[in-house]
Order: C-alpha cells, then sequence, then structure tokens
C-alpha cells in the first residue's frame, strides 16, 4: 500500500440494516429501473423464501474501515 498504510479491513455477513446501501450502490452501477426490479426480485427470493433454513440469507461484505468496500 502506499505509505505503508493498510485499511482495516473485515468481511462480516450482511445484516437487515445493510439493505438500503447495498440497493444504493446497485443503483451506481445499473441504475434505478433495474435496481427496482432487483429490489423485488431480492424481497422474493431471499425474504419471502419458505426454504430458507434460518430466515436469514448467507451473504458477506467486505468493510474497510467500518465502510463497504467495494474494490
Amino acid at each position: 500500500m502506499p505509505g505503508g498504510y493498510w485499511p482495516l479491513l473485515s468481511i462480516e455477513q450482511r445484516g437487515t440494516a445493510d439493505a438500503d446501501q447495498l440497493f444504493r450502490m446497485y443503483e451506481e452501477v445499473f441504475g434505478a429501473s433495474l435496481t427496482e426490479a432487483s429490489r423485488r426480485r431480492w424481497q422474493w427470493q431471499y425474504l419471502e423464501n419458505p426454504a430458507r433454513p434460518d430466515g436469514v440469507p448467507e451473504i458477506w461484505v467486505a468493510r474497510e474501515e467500518g465502510e463497504w468496500t467495494c474494490s
């Protein structure tokens, strides 16, 4: 890393409070119309899915010093 700086990274299971941040990031990449369709699919595929073993989708996110990182 330049200047000897090593950011503090953590890998964590995505929490329910992370949904808005996930879809904001998705919208930056794919646009608003695809984001709304993805949000509806997410609801159906993960949150309303009766086959989920524990009720929580297993999705992991990387955080750099507490903030999401995409790189």
